[in-house]
């Protein structure tokens, strides 16, 4: 499992890989929180759990992603680290993180959503491989 931030013209980019599509999807979680936040000052605290349905690995990438970004916009939910386990279309994910602290944690970008330009999740035999590209 890991991940690369990468240049990007105009949004921000994030090379991932994993294992497994689980784990693929845990280095998106990563690679989030660390364009969002310095993954040093969040406290893992709290727990948040979601799922994610949907018919193919963009979805679910795209999909677990957006479920963040909402999680923060909306009950400025700041994650550290997920743990995601996948049964057929459906993506189950447990985050652990903790609720925003103004006197804490300064935010790094507003990404708005994960996108579906340019995205493609592929198998290598060895790992799963993806290139996110994030709407900042």
């Amino acid at each position: 499992m890991s991940y690369k931030i990468i240049e990007h013209t105009a949004d921000l980019a994030v090379e991932l890989s994993g294992e497994s599509l689980g784990r693929l999807l845990e280095s998106a979680v990563l690679a989030y929180v660390e364009l969002l936040i310095d993954p040093d000052s969040v406290y893992p605290t709290l727990t948040k759990s979601f799922s994610v349905v949907a018919d193919n690995p963009e979805g679910m990438l795209v999909g677990v992603v957006n479920e963040l970004i909402y999680l923060f916009e909306v009950n400025e939910f700041v994650p550290h680290h997920a743990s995601i386990s996948i049964d057929g279309d459906t993506v189950y994910c447990k985050v652990f993180g903790e609720t925003a602290d103004s006197s804490r944690h300064e935010f790094l970008h507003c990404i708005k959503s994960a996108t579906y330009g340019g995205l493609k999740v592929e198998f290598d035999d060895k790992r799963y491989l993806a290139t996110l590209i994030l709407d900042d």
